[in-house]
């Protein structure tokens, strides 16, 4: 799932923050990040894993491969800054390996998903 977090980062990426528009808009929606995640989101589930780019199902992906390193420091940024709790997920699992870690690590936590 992203968050609004997320999209911050990466509009921050490929705007031109420098455009004073731009600029307050950024600030605004950083602004909202700082104030509504911490009471929407009780955790942030942070994958790293890479997925083949070439599977399919997003043909403007290719375009912006080059960004992945920048996004993902860019992304768990933006996400700390909003002081939500990051659970980083480990990287290299299957799906249903990933699933049942991240089950075990919610309950754990005594966060239940409805």
């Amino acid at each position: 799932m992203s968050t609004p977090a997320n999209v911050l980062a990466l509009a921050r990426l490929v705007l031109d923050a420098t455009e004073p528009r731009t600029a307050a808009v950024l600030a605004a929606c950083d602004a909202l990040c700082r104030a509504w995640m911490p009471t929407a989101y009780d955790l942030i589930l942070y994958c790293r894993d890479r997925f083949d780019q070439k599977a399919g199902g997003d043909r403007m992906r290719e375009k912006v491969l080059s960004l992945q390193d920048e996004a993902d420091h860019a992304v768990y940024q933006a996400c700390e800054d909003t002081g939500v709790p990051i659970l980083e997920v480990p990287t290299g699992m299957r799906t249903a390996e990933r699933v049942q870690w991240i089950a075990k690590r919610v309950t754990q936590l005594g966060i239940t998903a409805i």
